[in-house]
């Protein structure tokens, strides 16, 4: 790489855009590389995809040092639910057990805290957009306990 400019022969000095392309593989025989594909079309579609990448490597490296500013930061929502009377308990416990998962992988689950039977909640069509979003974070952490 060079230093970042080039002279255009008119004694004006412009400024090299210096990109990078990273490529990775989707295995189409798998279905959740199948939606995967499906979402990056979607995201594709509406010039989201590079931004959604960048912000999901910065969450997960944020998580695995054990810090919740990028996620806090991404989802300021999480700051109020987490205060909430309601969901604070719960979600706090969820998201600690869900940072855990990230910093240490999903090989010892049983280490652990497990959510009881009655602090996942139920599939049911939610039409409160608030109460969607707080139950969308339990059914992603009760899907994490199948591996």
């Amino acid at each position: 790489m060079s230093g970042g400019t080039c002279d255009t022969g008119k004694g004006e000095v412009k400024k090299e855009r210096l990109r990078q392309q990273y490529l990775f593989w989707l295995d189409m025989n798998q279905p959740d590389d199948v939606a995967l594909a499906d979402k990056i079309a979607e995201l594709k579609a509406q010039r989201k995809f590079a931004k959604t990448i960048r912000d999901g490597i910065r969450l997960i490296e944020d998580l695995r040092a054990g810090r919740l500013d990028v996620l806090l930061a991404l989802f300021p929502w999480v700051t109020d639910h987490l205060k909430s009377p309601l969901y604070g308990n719960e979600l706090a416990a969820a998201l600690e057990q869900f940072q855990q998962v990230v910093i240490n992988g999903l090989g010892n689950t049983a280490s652990f805290p497990q959510l009881n039977e009655f602090s996942v909640p139920e599939a049911k069509t939610i039409f409160n957009e608030t109460e969607a979003i707080q139950r969308s974070v339990f059914n992603t952490l009760a899907s994490l306990e199948d591996f």
